[in-house]
């Protein structure tokens, strides 16, 4: 953060303003980051809407993500972060928060897509600098067992079979 920077009043930008990084003359980059130019719900409420508009989530898509999103700015808001001030270990951090918390794998597996999506819009409207969720991995999912039939459904299906055999009506077995 540039020191020679002070960030406008809460509120003096609009939801409709472009959120860009500033362009400072410090000597050094000449791009200041300044995570107090923008608001995290906002941000959060931006990205939905981007969901929803040109990328045309579904409504529960959106629905999830806005619930995952507010979770993990609670989460921050707890350590006293802002996401602007995340790095790659806070976000491990959440994802273990999650598994202690006892949540699914396939749930926690949607909250770090909808963190990194979220990451990903972030810099590319330049509010933040990089990407802290791009290397972010993801749990495995647990691999889904084929169903079985229980002994008494495999006698029924073959009895099934014999009978239709049996019948006028059964086709001829092929040549």
């Amino acid at each position: 953060r540039c020191p020679s920077y002070s960030a406008p009043r809460r509120g003096a930008l609009k939801a409709s303003d472009p959120i860009r990084p500033v362009f400072c003359g410090d000597g050094g980059s000449g791009v200041c980051f300044d995570w107090r130019m923008w608001d995290a719900a906002e941000a959060v409420q931006r990205y939905l809407a981007h969901l929803a508009g040109p990328r045309r989530a579904s409504p529960h898509t959106v629905s999830a993500y806005r619930g995952d999103l507010g979770d993990f700015l609670t989460f921050l808001g707890r350590l006293g972060r802002h996401p602007a001030e995340v790095d790659h270990r806070v976000l491990r951090r959440y994802l273990s928060n999650l598994d202690t918390r006892g949540l699914a794998r396939a749930s926690i597996r949607r909250r770090a897509a909808a963190v990194r999506g979220f990451y990903r819009f972030c810099q590319r409207e330049g509010m933040v600098p990089g990407n802290p969720a791009e290397l972010l991995a993801l749990p495995k999912a647990h691999p889904r067992l084929p169903h079985v039939l229980k002994a008494v459904e495999v006698g029924r299906v073959i009895e099934s079979a014999e009978r239709r055999t049996e019948s006028q009506d059964a086709p001829p077995p092929p040549p």
